[in-house]
């Protein structure tokens, strides 16, 4: 197909051919390692540079907080200082700081004075706040407290006047009175032994409720009134019979029935439906018809009821 020196000029073709993608080859390892020299270095100088900073940085917080940490407690400071006997009471915030202690315990320790605090005793001077203990200990085999009585909480002459009083002296019982409790005011039951304002005005409301009492024991039923009370003011009252509101049974409906303190609003309805089916109630009898109502509460209301028309 081709001749000889056809083919001789063939072969040199792909020789340098190959030649040249050889030579591209070695071109892209050397740049390719030179780059990753460039970016390894360029690393190393960067991490060199951070480390650098944060060690500068390191040296000037240390140094800064040496300076902050002295300023607010330089009881720890190897400078020395002038420590004498001193009073806790008397002594002066410079002197304070000539014997080592803190711009922020000084000044705590002289503002507990100016309010008339008191040291009494040298473990006193571990509650000021800013004292560090170490420097507690340094000072304190130097404080010389002088004898105070420290206060105590007692009674004045006249509180002590007023104790004994009341301690010694009897109180004194109200006079006998005789209260008609259907016919009086609460000022008026003020008057008995045992019975205050708001107990007084207590029983009239209960009584005006009622419409008046027809027994003495109702008293009893009166919310807040001790028994001890009632034995005292029971042999007082006297009861006026006439002075008693009565119902009006054949005219009220079930709302003011069950308004009644003893008739519960089930017991009221009962009676009105009766009433409503045969008629107005002529007596007491008649009430005791409705089988529902028990003989006890039929009496228990009795003088409270009017049978008039």
């Amino acid at each position: 197909m081709f001749n000889e020196k056809e083919r001789k000029g063939i072969l040199a073709v792909i020789f340098l051919i190959f030649i040249i993608a050889v030579i591209t080859s070695l071109r892209k390892c050397t740049f390719s390692n030179s780059d990753n020299k460039l970016i390894s270095n360029g690393e190393s100088q960067t991490i060199s540079l951070l480390e650098l900073k944060n060690k500068q940085y390191k040296q000037k917080y240390i140094k800064y907080d040496k300076k902050y940490s002295r300023d607010l407690y330089n009881e720890n400071d190897t400078k020395s200082y002038k420590i004498a006997a001193f009073d806790p009471n008397t002594v002066t915030e410079n002197q304070l700081k000539d014997m080592g202690i803190s711009h922020i315990a000084a000044s705590n320790w002289i503002k507990y004075l100016k309010k008339g605090g008191k040291f009494y005793k040298k473990e006193d001077l571990q509650k000021i706040f800013g004292l560090k203990p170490d420097a507690y200990e340094k000072i304190s085999p130097y404080a010389i407290i002088k004898s105070y009585v420290k206060p105590s909480k007692t009674l004045d002459s006249v509180s002590i006047f007023k104790t004994e009083r009341n301690a010694y002296q009897p109180k004194k019982e109200k006079e006998k009175v005789l209260v008609d409790i259907n016919n009086c005011t609460d000022l008026d039951l003020v008057e008995l032994n045992g019975i205050g304002e708001k107990l007084s005005v207590r029983i009239i409301k209960y009584r005006d409720k009622l419409g008046g009492f027809v027994r003495i024991e109702q008293l009893k039923e009166v919310y807040g009134l001790p028994p001890e009370t009632y034995e005292l003011i029971k042999d007082q009252i006297i009861i006026d019979p006439k002075m008693i509101k009565k119902i009006r049974i054949n005219l009220a409906d079930a709302y003011i029935l069950s308004g009644f303190p003893y008739i519960p609003r089930r017991e009221a309805y009962q009676i009105v439906n009766y009433r409503s089916q045969h008629g107005n109630f002529r007596s007491i009898d008649d009430l005791k018809k409705i089988r529902s109502l028990d003989e006890a509460f039929i009496q228990k209301i009795e003088p409270y009821l009017d049978f008039g028309e």
